[in-house]
């Protein structure tokens, strides 16, 4: 009975140094190169590789910016205990600001909320959206008078309707 040849293991420094590894490889890659010689491989250097989100995508994502706005935003928002510390604050804003009724929230993880309440805001009409925009955008500069206003809503049962109604005629005041 033949003895089976036993494949001995090479270091990765006697791979590298192996001639004739690397011959068969370069031949290889040439035959490569040659059944694809009708590829202008020059125009690689030109080439931009970003692509463009498939078509499908496309139909599907919204042109609205308010939209693609707030999907970046809520969650990084939501996150914030100063602004959210628990669930209740979050369920309250998407009723008071949003018109969502957010059934049993108490039971519901905070990503679940946050998830539940971004899929939701595309379905707003444009002036909600505008306004809802405004606000966070107020909410999210570093402005202490913001800080405020928050804490005002809680000491005074204020909904968030209210406070983006306040957020929002601030910054018409303003300009």
């Amino acid at each position: 009975m033949a003895k089976k040849a036993e494949k001995k293991s090479t270091t990765r420094s006697e791979k590298t140094r192996d001639v004739r590894t690397a011959g068969r490889f370069l031949e290889e890659l040439s035959w490569l190169l040659q059944s694809y010689s009708h590829l202008d491989f020059k125009m690689l250097t030109e080439a931009n590789f970003q692509t463009a989100p498939p078509e499908s995508l496309r139909k599907a994502g919204s042109s609205n910016g308010n939209i693609q706005f707030l999907v970046g935003s809520l969650p990084i928002i939501f996150n914030n205990t100063r602004y959210f510390p628990n669930n209740e604050d979050i369920a309250d804003f998407a009723n008071g600001a949003l018109g969502l009724n957010i059934a049993r929230w108490e039971k519901r993880s905070r990503y679940e909320l946050i998830g539940l309440i971004v899929c939701e805001t595309a379905k707003l009409d444009d002036q909600r959206l505008g306004r809802l925009v405004e606000a966070i955008t107020r909410v999210t500069q570093d402005d202490p008078g913001i800080d405020a206003i928050v804490a005002d809503r809680r000491a005074n049962s204020q909904s968030w309707n209210e406070l983006i109604q306040i957020l929002t005629r601030r910054s018409v005041d303003e300009t």
